[in-house]
Order: structure tokens, then C-alpha cells, then sequence
């Protein structure tokens, strides 16, 4: 007796579960061809059968030549990393995706000095090389905000001195001062 209450139920919990899941799931479940042994009323049955229906096979040597080939370009390196990363997920490259992405970001930045930093340090490991491209890219973007801070403060000056009716020192001394004249 127990036995039809439980197939009752696993029955139930089959025609909800394919109730919810809609029409256009009803409609590819309906045109499964069903293998001996397999429960068209059974859940992990079901759902099996939708994870390999939905799970789509992959070119592994296509999706290695999409991965091999990115380079940095004009991403942030936490895009290029995210985007590797994501890459590489369909590579089915196994224990080697870790080491595989780090030899792809030493060779795929944009920079040059941090390759060969990249590239001179022993094996540090991935997330090391990670914190150092942050680290390279973080201090390349202060030195950029300096640098034009600088050039900035410089073209300040240059107006200032012009104002005053002084020459700027970039000025050739053939060139007379606003509102004079050349004797």
C-alpha cells in the first residue's frame, strides 16, 4: 500500500513540476523519446533528461582558440580577468585552468612592463599575479591623475604669465608680448 501512495506522490510532484516550468517545456517533454528504464513520471528522471536537453555541447577547440586569443586591449584588467575566467569555463581544460589563465594574462596584458614583471617573477600562483595586475593597473591610474594635475598647474602658470604681460618660457624670444610692440 505504502509503495502506490509513494508512486501517487512522485507522480504528483512530475505533472506540477512540468505545470510550472510552461508550455514550451511541456511541448519538448512531449516529444522526448523515452528509453527503457526511464520514468516519464519519475522528478530526477525529468529533470535529467532537461539538463542534457539544456546543457548544449561545446567545440572545446573553438571555445580554446576564443580564449587563447583574447588579449586586454582597452579593458580594465578586472575585465580581461572576468572575461578569461569566463572563457575558459568552456575550455574543459580540468586542474590546468588556473595555471592557463595566468600564462594567458603574463602574455595578454597591455602593458609591456608588467609582462616583464609578470614574466620575471617565479610562480607566484594566480591570485598573486591577479593582486599585482591591480596593483600595476591602480598605480598607473594615480600617476596618470599626477601627471595631468601637473600639466594642469604648468598651463595655469603659462596663463598667469601672459596675463601679467610676461613671456611664458615656452615662447621663442622672436615673439613680442600681447600688446606690445617690437622695436
Amino acid at each position: 500500500m505504502a509503495l502506490g501512495v509513494d508512486d501517487k506522490q512522485e507522480k504528483q510532484k512530475a505533472n506540477i513540476l512540468l505545470h510550472f516550468m510552461g508550455e514550451d517545456v511541456l511541448h519538448v517533454y512531449n516529444g522526448y523519446q523515452w528509453g527503457e528504464g526511464e520514468n516519464t513520471e519519475n522528478t530526477k528522471d525529468i529533470l535529467c533528461r532537461f539538463k542534457t536537453y539544456c546543457t548544449h555541447r561545446t567545440n572545446a577547440t573553438f571555445k580554446r582558440g576564443l580564449f587563447n586569443n583574447r588579449k586586454q586591449g582597452n579593458l580594465t584588467f578586472d575585465q580581461f580577468f572576468s572575461e578569461l575566467s569566463n572563457l575558459v569555463k568552456t575550455c574543459e581544460y580540468g586542474e590546468m585552468t588556473d595555471e592557463l589563465i595566468k600564462d594567458h594574462i603574463s602574455s595578454g596584458v597591455r602593458n609591456s612592463a608588467l609582462k616583464t614583471q609578470l614574466m620575471n617573477k617565479k610562480n607566484l600562483g594566480l591570485a598573486k599575479d591577479v593582486d599585482m595586475c591591480r596593483h600595476f593597473e591602480a598605480t598607473q591610474q594615480q600617476i596618470s591623475v599626477i601627471e595631468n594635475l601637473s600639466a594642469a598647474a604648468e598651463s595655469a602658470s603659462s596663463v598667469q604669465q601672459v596675463s601679467a604681460g610676461a613671456r611664458p618660457k615656452s615662447w621663442s624670444h622672436s615673439q613680442p608680448a600681447r600688446g606690445r610692440s617690437q622695436r
